[in-house]
């Protein structure tokens, strides 16, 4: 199947990124004039991407959502990343910070995670293949393309995946609120770091824990005790050197 994007941001850093990759372009009839669609409209044309105008009702059934702000396209499916291939590349690198999602269902907090992962630098992201929030419109929008440009990488057995990046070297490192758990403030990520987010309910799960070689908390000021894990994960995120 044809990877999907949609959202204005999306799209956008995408035809000034990765402009090859987009193979058609879905925009609202009646959006066309729209200021900020005449200069995407005017770079697609440019580069002769293929333009399509279509109605509100067909923009929705094509991408499965109303939140689409107008715009969506066809792009080019990437070739997947795998750990084999990333753990040489890892070799290269003097720091390389990795994410794993445990169980992160919601699409609105994947995209913003995804969205935090590539403006502070993650090297790659690990998602599980079972349950989990795969990457669909909605989480290209909600991530303004990140999800586009991140190297993600899916695996079936996350318990597994944490012992091969161990062999590679990696510090596993959990979130987690517990009294063996370090406060972030006073914590250096290691070069080499796998850090492992898991479920705005659950937390990460005790298996993983379980493997982690230090537990990290964010600690708080306010009568509110936690953060939406999407918002814990940029706190995290912002702190790796």
């Amino acid at each position: 199947m044809t990877p999907l994007i949609m959202g204005l941001h999306a799209i956008t850093e995408m035809l000034n990124s990765h402009p090859k990759r987009l193979l058609k372009v879905f925009i609202l009839d009646s959006q066309k004039r729209d200021k900020r669609k005449s200069r995407v409209i005017t770079q697609l044309r440019e580069k002769r991407i293929e333009i399509e105008f279509i109605s509100k009702d067909r923009l929705s059934r094509l991408t499965g959502s109303d939140s689409h702000q107008g715009i969506a396209a066809y792009i080019k499916k990437r070739e997947e990343a795998t750990l084999e291939s990333f753990f040489k590349e890892a070799k290269r690198m003097k720091k390389c910070f990795v994410l794993m999602l445990d169980e992160i269902t919601d699409p609105h907090n994947l995209g913003a995670i995804l969205r935090s992962s590539e403006c502070f630098g993650v090297s790659a992201i690990i998602l599980s293949q079972g349950n989990a929030a795969p990457i669909t419109p909605t989480v290209s929008k909600v991530s303004c393309g990140a999800s586009e440009f991140l190297k993600t990488i899916s695996v079936k057995n996350l318990p597994h995946t944490l012992e091969l990046f161990k062999k590679e070297g990696f510090k596993i490192i959990g979130s987690n609120v517990s009294k063996e758990a370090s406060d972030l403030n006073s914590f250096s990520y290691p070069e080499k770091t796998l850090f492992i987010l898991g479920s705005e309910g659950k937390g990460v799960r005790s298996q993983l824990l379980k493997k982690c070689d230090h537990h990290l908390y964010i600690p708080m000021k306010g009568k509110i005790d936690s953060l939406n894990v999407s918002n814990a994960a940029a706190v995290f995120l912002s702190r790796i050197n």
